[in-house]
């Protein structure tokens, strides 16, 4: 089946790469090229137990330019490209985590290049409402609890001492495949109803990176984030009578874990499934989902401590003119790490509002509480955090 699913992308891609360059040529169409993008700032106060080493102050920005060139050829296909500049690192570098070209017409649209994995990009706004959040980024109050270092040396944060990467307690979608070079395709909407298929070769590989190499350097009981051929199957379900909605969504997504040979019994291929949806009338929104990545990733080797990991949530939303204020609980759970036993879990409770000042710019608040446990917490060494985040936020999208 899994070889069905490769040989049905692969002819995608081939026909993808061929179809928009005879067009083009033959129709003489000229391309449309629009500009667009966010910009947010952000300031953060915390209040936290384990913040030995940490100020209580931060900021934070980010800048997304959105270019789109579309023409439309004299049988009606519409073709492009699209590419998306972000500058958000710390060292004040730009990169690009959208460059990829794109068709569709009446059989639906292929994508191929860099993007986002599917459920990365759409599948939040088929579950839990979340238009009081900043730009859907569902993680943020995160960000400021998560441990740091200080030349070289960890402080405090939440659960510092353990080491899994894969889960952030806090991602409401599958992202292994990340921002990398992957082909997909949308079905056309039916009934409010449309699937999704993508294809990633390798999740660390982007542009005119080509890398063929099966293996990478783990330890032993170390913790594989590097899959191939990976599958996202997904359905979504948009409808609306009169002032009721519904959104609902599916997603499943496997894939090999790249081995090690430092690690000759292997680790557990990626296996993810999310599920979630809400239902809305006039104003007023509410739902929820359920992600689970069980043990993806963990080391097969013998005397490692696994644990299968997920994470759920619930919102609630109210939007109307110029305000949309909401709230949200979301609990997540991982092994912690595979070298001492013990789950670690994250729970946060979020509430915020956003006023939109004028057309494309807003600016509101949220306010974060959470509690991260740890199961290797004793009496000796106290694992366990819990704190406030209280974030004010100004946004604008053009």
């Amino acid at each position: 089946m899994r070889n069905l699913y490769f040989g049905v992308l692969k002819g995608l891609a081939l026909s993808l790469v061929s179809l928009p360059i005879s067009l083009s040529a033959a129709s003489g169409a000229s391309f449309e090229v629009k500009v667009g993008g966010d910009v947010f700032a952000e300031w953060a106060f915390v209040s936290q137990d384990k913040d030995a080493g940490l100020r209580s102050t931060e900021m934070s920005n980010r800048f997304r330019l959105l270019i789109t060139s579309t023409a439309k050829a004299d049988n009606g296909l519409e073709y492009g490209a699209r590419l998306r500049l972000r500058a958000a690192s710390n060292a004040r570098t730009n990169d690009a985590d959208r460059a990829f070209l794109f068709v569709q017409g009446g059989f639906g649209t292929v994508q191929a290049g860099i993007t986002g994995a599917y459920g990365a990009t759409t599948l939040l706004s088929y579950q839990a409402p979340m238009d009081y959040q900043l730009l859907t980024l569902t993680d943020e109050g995160v960000s400021y609890i998560r441990p740091q270092t200080v030349s070289g040396r960890t402080v405090s944060g939440t659960d510092a001492g353990n080491t899994l990467g894969f889960s952030t307690l806090s991602l409401r979608y599958p992202s292994a495949n990340g921002t990398s070079t992957q082909i997909n395709y949308f079905t056309p909407k039916f009934a409010g109803l449309q699937g999704i298929v993508t294809y990633t070769p390798r999740s660390d590989s982007s542009n005119t990176d080509v890398n063929r190499v099966k293996s990478t350097t783990v330890g032993t009981t170390g913790y594989q984030t590097l899959f191939t051929d990976i599958v996202e199957l997904a359905a979504v379900y948009d409808g609306k009578w009169d002032d009721w909605f519904v959104k609902a969504s599916a997603e499943y997504v496997f894939g090999d874990a790249a081995p090690s040979s430092a690690n000759a019994a292997g680790f557990k291929d990626l296996q993810v499934w999310t599920v979630g949806g809400h239902i809305g009338y006039g104003a007023w929104s509410f739902g929820g989902a359920y992600l689970s990545h069980g043990q993806s990733g963990q080391s097969k080797a013998a005397g490692v401590r696994r644990e299968s990991g997920g994470v759920w949530h619930l919102g609630a939303q109210y939007k109307a003119g110029p305000w949309v204020a909401g709230a949200g609980f979301q609990r997540g759970k991982d092994a912690g790490s595979l070298t001492a036993s013990g789950a670690r879990t994250l729970n946060l409770y979020d509430a915020g509002f956003f006023y939109q000042l004028a057309p494309g710019l807003q600016i509101g608040t949220q306010y974060n509480y959470f509690t991260a446990e740890s199961d290797q917490s004793t009496a000796a060494l106290d694992r366990d955090d819990k704190g406030h985040v209280v974030m004010v936020r100004s946004v604008l999208v053009f």
